[in-house]
């Protein structure tokens, strides 16, 4: 079973998946056209605030800021789960992504999306740029993983898990997955 798949089998039960931490899997930004066909399917990215600040290494930072930039991300979190992990430094976040994108844009990132879920609200997936790695950037991505990860899709198996979503409704639409 592959990614689409398993996007497939999540949608065919009327629920509107939200895959976590897109930022920190090398097998989709290895193969950026793959964050276009999910946000094309209508899959929601779900991106870090940690990333911002190189928390989860300089890799992760790179991409999600890409993503920022494309607008391919509709959720910012915390992937806390231990308390004060991040909080402390959510504020400066906030302010260095307000400086990239505008306050609107992270207003709707960090409060008028999460509602949105947490009402059972449509978001709506607005137009993004496709991502396209300078020589740099790959050189960047390709140095930490090399000719080790195999980045075909295909050959992966995906497991998707409740990712710190309360269903308050027997109709709720929302399914938050992670790759692991």
């Amino acid at each position: 079973i592959n990614l689409m798949e398993v996007v497939y089998r999540i949608q065919s039960h009327d629920f509107v998946p939200i895959l976590a931490h897109p930022e920190r899997y090398p097998y989709l930004y290895e193969e950026p056209k793959l964050y276009e066909e999910l946000v094309e399917k209508g899959v929601l990215l779900q991106v870090n605030f940690g990333s911002f600040i190189g928390q989860y290494g300089r890799h992760s930072k790179l991409v999600a800021e890409k993503l920022l930039k494309n607008n391919l991300i509709h959720l910012l979190a915390t992937d806390s789960h231990r308390p004060n992990a991040i909080y402390p430094d959510v504020p400066k976040i906030v302010e260095y992504l307000t400086k990239l994108v505008g306050e609107e844009k992270v207003d709707q990132l960090t409060t008028m999306n999460p509602e949105k879920v947490l009402n059972n609200e449509d978001i709506e997936i607005e137009e993004f740029e496709p991502i396209k790695w300078s020589f740099f950037e790959k050189q960047k991505i390709y140095k930490k993983w090399g000719s080790q990860h195999n980045s075909s899709l295909t050959t992966l198996f995906f497991y998707c898990i409740i990712n710190t979503v309360v269903i308050v409704r027997k109709s709720f639409k929302y399914f938050a997955m992670e790759v692991l």
